[in-house]
């Protein structure tokens, strides 16, 4: 240092304190670089209250209208008129058996309208289970012969004792077929859903068509 070198008085008591210029440092971005702003922890889905609040509430609501569906499919199927509908699948056992007497009848047109009603209940029936299936609705076949009328074949057999066979065996499936007509009627009238109605509309007619097979005087 040059002892010769003035220095600048000092400020005198009570001045105002000059102010102070700093000077920019050109290379101060590489002495003191800018340290990254820290990324806000749990960004992601995993860590977003809202999102994964909003993922719960979308998935339960999947899994809740799944099992309201099962239920309801459960709830529907034991509230389906099957009481109707295994009481037609046991007149139906009942109409097939009495149709295969049709086949001792002396009139054509007796055995072919006999034949006719077999076949058809038989197909009618298969469709039924089919569908009461659909519905947990299950039959067993012990039980689809409660209707078994012991008293038709002991009718049927004196008519063969007396030469009136086709007479009386017309009159009885025609009775019958009546009666189920009604009954088929009836559960259409409580069907709980669309696919049942066309089933029992589509029986019902093919009834009808059968009762018109049999003839009025049979030889």
């Amino acid at each position: 240092m040059n002892p010769d070198q003035s220095f600048p008085a000092p400020p005198s008591a009570g001045s105002d304190p000059q102010p102070v210029h700093h000077v920019h440092n050109p290379y101060e971005f590489i002495i003191n670089p800018e340290k990254p702003a820290k990324k806000a922890r749990g960004g992601g889905i995993g860590g977003n209250s809202f999102v994964v609040k909003i993922l719960v509430i979308v998935v339960g609501s999947v899994f809740v209208l799944g099992l309201l569906g099962f239920i309801l499919n459960a709830v529907l199927g034991q509230k389906t008129n099957s009481t109707q509908l295994i009481g037609l699948a046991e007149t139906q056992t009942e109409i097939i058996r009495v149709a295969t007497f049709g086949a001792t009848a002396q009139d054509q047109s007796v055995r072919n309208a006999a034949i006719t009603a077999q076949y058809a209940l038989t197909t009618q029936q298969q469709a039924l289970i089919s569908f009461m299936n659909t519905y947990r609705i299950k039959v067993k076949s012990a039980q689809l012969k409660v209707k078994q009328d012991g008293t038709t074949d002991q009718k049927l057999t004196a008519a063969t004792a007396a030469s009136t066979f086709d007479v009386v065996y017309t009159q009885t499936m025609v009775g019958e077929l009546q009666s189920y007509a009604a009954a088929v009627k009836a559960a259409y009238n409580t069907a709980t859903n669309a696919k049942e109605k066309a089933l029992l509309a589509g029986d019902y007619n093919d009834i009808l068509l059968m009762l018109k097979q049999w003839p009025t005087n049979p030889t």
